[in-house]
């Protein structure tokens, strides 16, 4: 399949339901690529990205993640979380601390970075 075919699906994944699935199963079977009820990082952008931008505060905990994925049917640990948010969605998103000392929590939001990156990625979520 070449660039411009998977450039014109994707645009089209975002108003056709039965183009979301065929493009979700070339993912699929591609050996390359996760499926993505299996990717994480996918979990935790659908989780970010679902808080409103307009938001004053948009920032949410692991456990909030976790919880915002598991009620999209995406359900991912909150220590997955954390390791997802470390290792591979260090350029998507920013922190912050709350509280302090062994209530001191670390809360997340996506940036505009991130946004980008799950809007070009994932055009269809």
């Amino acid at each position: 399949m070449n660039a411009e075919n998977t450039t014109t699906e994707t645009a089209n994944a975002n108003n056709n339901p039965l183009l979301i699935k065929q493009v979700e199963a070339q993912r699929n079977n591609d050996p390359t690529r996760t499926p993505l009820n299996k990717d994480q990082l996918y979990k935790v952008l659908v989780a970010l990205a679902s808080v409103p931008t307009e938001a004053p505060e948009g920032y949410l905990t692991a456990r909030e993640i976790a919880a915002a994925a598991t009620s999209r049917n995406l359900p991912i640990l909150a220590e997955n979380v954390r390791k997802v948010l470390r290792t591979r969605a260090t350029t998507f998103v920013e922190s912050r601390s709350r509280g302090e000392g062994v209530n001191r929590v670390t809360e997340f939001r996506l940036n505009d970075a991130g946004r980008g990156f799950f809007n070009d990625t994932y055009p269809f979520a």
